[in-house]
């Protein structure tokens, strides 16, 4: 009776808890799942920070999305806020196929701490790399089927001001993280190009708490392994992929627009669910400048599928 009762109390405190540090052996993850009141069978929306920043730039967000009933869960990239390596002489460079790994492992603790006898309804999305991640994510239906035969069943894909991989536009400017321009010496500046980024004086101080917690080094490394994914450009193609969409831009973030349009475009005349949408009035840092109309939006998108 004593072990059943330990055993209950146990897993409630499990249950209870929101935010866990995780370690692989090489990364200790900084994970956090919210919204543990709300019902259980409430779609799980994942939201993925962008280069330099942290889970708590969707905090806003986050609590918008939990008062309307769905759980949100989100993690520190690698080298990114409380998500860093466990021993600190260890060599580890900051490569994408690290990251798309490190998601399967955020996706699976989450599984088997909070799930482990229920299917998850998945709605992935996120900012800038974040956006990019879920991209890939999406176009890779073998990563798909395999989260679905562990009951991982993604439902939708929320990519924000977010880059296309492969499509054919213009990259201008990324080039100068792989010919030596921005360096360790100098990356201050780049960084500061993401400050800027954002339109309000508050997003900018929180831009900038976030960014100085990545080292110069790996946001170098960060940096120049998104500008050698955008270099590998196939004329007129961007991949659409079978999963309802919803791509999110600003209204003052050139830079972004033109491939987003394209993907949803490509999305559409191959008969994927798609919607563009605009947020007025932001810059780059969508979450930060306008979290409440950001989420408005991701909560009238998911509120489709329930």
């Amino acid at each position: 009776m004593l072990s059943q009762f330990l055993f209950i109390l146990i897993t409630f405190l499990i249950m209870s808890v929101e935010s866990t540090q995780v370690s692989d052996g090489h990364i200790s993850h900084n994970i956090k799942l919210s919204g543990l009141r709300n019902s259980i069978h409430a779609p799980v929306i994942w939201l993925i920070h962008g280069t330099g920043g942290d889970l708590k730039h969707f905090d806003s967000v986050s609590d918008y999305l939990i008062d309307k009933g769905f759980r949100v869960l989100r993690n520190d990239m690698r080298f990114h806020g409380q998500s860093q390596q466990v021993y600190s002489t260890e060599v580890i460079p900051f490569a994408l196929a690290d990251v798309l790994t490190d998601m399967d492992f955020v996706l699976n603790h989450t599984k088997t701490t909070y799930y482990p006898h229920r299917d998850m309804k998945l709605f992935l999305g996120g900012l800038s790399l974040g956006g990019v991640l879920s991209i890939m994510t999406a176009s890779d239906s073998n990563k798909v089927n395999a989260w679905a035969h562990k009951g991982i069943h993604l439902k939708g894909v929320i990519p924000i001001a977010s880059g296309v991989p492969y499509a054919n536009v213009s990259r201008a400017g990324w080039e100068f993280f792989i010919d030596g321009t921005f360096n360790v010496d100098n990356i201050a500046d780049a960084k500061e190009l993401i400050i800027g980024s954002a339109l309000f004086p508050d997003a900018k101080e929180e831009t900038r708490r976030a960014i100085n917690l990545i080292s110069g080094l790996k946001f170098l490394e960060a940096m120049r392994a998104i500008a050698y994914l955008y270099m590998q450009v196939s004329p007129n193609y961007v991949a659409p992929f079978d999963i309802s969409t919803l791509l999110i831009m600003a209204d003052s973030d050139p830079l972004t627009q033109e491939e987003m349009t394209l993907l949803h475009q490509a999305n559409r005349a191959a008969g994927v669910d798609s919607r563009l949408v605009t947020i007025i009035n932001s810059g780059h840092m969508i979450p930060l400048d306008q979290p409440k109309n950001l989420a408005r939006q991701i909560y009238q998108f998911v509120r489709l599928f329930c």
